[in-house]
């Protein structure tokens, strides 16, 4: 990918993409977060998003990677917030 000042560099891609992630991620959860507040999403909604953003994380080629394993955390733990525990 080019700009304005040159080619980006592998290290710059993957920067700006986790950058976008992280940022498409905390939307989501915000704009779920705000749904729930109005009573528009219940806790289940909310657990059947969980599971669907969850599976291809959950997939046997990747389930073993480190760095998949570090994303499911981090979006389990986005979700623990917005869910009370379960019983």
């Amino acid at each position: 990918m080019m700009t304005s000042s040159g080619p980006l560099t592998d290290e710059q891609m993957n920067e700006a993409r986790s950058a976008m992630d992280t940022s498409l991620l905390n939307g989501l959860i915000s704009v779920i977060a705000m749904l729930k507040g109005q009573g528009l999403l219940n806790d289940g909604h909310v657990r059947v998003i969980h599971e669907q953003m969850a599976k291809p994380l959950e997939l046997p080629n990747r389930a073993n990677n480190p760095g998949v394993q570090l994303a499911q955390s981090y979006l389990d733990q986005m979700f623990a917030g917005l869910l009370p525990p379960r019983k």
